[in-house]
């Protein structure tokens, strides 16, 4: 029995048991457990086939939290293996990935600020592939909650992004909305005037393409050339061809917060700050392009000074 066959079947008998996000969460770590592995048979599966796995995983840009739960369900198909009788040992059962071989390979692969702003200029402005881009190095997004941003949650007219869910690719081709993985990351995302202007633009061009219809609010921001939500698979593949993954374009854009935020410390009080992050944490004024010249978000870097110095 191949490492599939097994899994589908792992999953077959926990499906009335977990969560759909959960079952979600699984699918999705089986899939990246039977690229690495799904052409070996169960029985021929050893320790070293999942150093080798690991190897790749870090090579990839894969995060050691994908690894855990991709080497977690592995280690729950061999048990079932196991009880089965098809299996007489797992060898995943006492395997624990490496993280600090995750923790290096971030640090030398983040992008720099001129990385990614090389990387979108490869996808013009009218790709489907440019907004996504801008969202997810201008916004900070993640990717799932760009994949399932929808024109109702945009304020154009005040420059804020509101975050309450993400999109989740499900199989045979079908997506839906999930709730964010936890309350704290629902949040207001407050946008520079670069990227408020190229959504002002990439709103406009969906109108004029009729992707767009009068009265619509709730169709996806980041669509493919025929309205289709943008797919996550060969959006990944895209950029890892690149050499990035969306995690690096995200680091790039806390980078550039940690640096504004440096650049605030030295030149405000922290009595300054406090009224900074007070009027960004009040939607509704444009303090985010008169206070900030730079293609930043400042709720980030205000927020950063003020928690360091215990301000509310």
């Amino acid at each position: 029995m191949f490492l599939g066959e097994l899994a589908e079947v792992w999953l077959d008998s926990i499906r009335e048991s977990v969560r759909e996000t959960t079952l979600a969460s699984y699918r999705v770590a089986v899939k990246r457990a039977v690229r690495y592995l799904g052409g070996k048979d169960i029985q021929d599966i050893t320790e070293q086939d999942l150093r080798d796995t690991e190897t790749r995983l870090v090579a990839n840009g894969d995060s050691y939290q994908t690894a855990r739960m991709m080497f977690n369900v592995l280690r729950l198909s061999l048990d079932c293996a196991v009880k089965e009788g098809r299996l007489s040992a797992n060898p995943a059962k006492y395997y624990t990935p490496d993280k600090g071989s995750y923790r290096k390979a971030k640090e030398t692969r983040a992008v720099s600020a001129p990385d990614a702003e090389r990387i979108i200029k490869q996808y013009p402005f009218l790709h489907p592939y440019h907004m996504p881009l801008m969202l997810l190095y201008g916004a900070g997004l993640r990717t799932g909650e760009m994949l399932g941003l929808t024109w109702d949650h945009v304020d154009l007219k005040y420059g804020c992004i509101h975050i309450v869910r993400q999109l989740v690719h499900r199989k045979g081709g079908r997506y839906g909305f999930t709730p964010l993985r936890s309350a704290s990351l629902v949040r207001d995302v407050v946008i520079d005037g670069r990227l408020k202007s190229q959504l002002s633009r990439w709103r406009s061009d969906q109108k004029m393409r009729g992707l767009l219809k009068r009265g619509e609010k709730d169709a996806f921001v980041c669509i493919e050339t025929d309205g289709s939500p943008i797919n996550y698979d060969r959006f990944v593949y895209t950029l890892r061809k690149q050499g990035v993954t969306p995690r690096f374009l995200r680091k790039a854009y806390e980078d550039q917060a940690n640096e504004t935020a440096a650049i605030l410390k030295e030149n405000l009080s922290m009595e300054e700050i406090g009224i900074l992050r007070r009027q960004i944490l009040r939607r509704g004024n444009g303090t985010s392009e008169e206070a900030f010249s730079l293609p930043l978000e400042g709720k980030v870097a205000a927020d950063r000074l003020t928690d360091e110095v215990g301000i509310a």
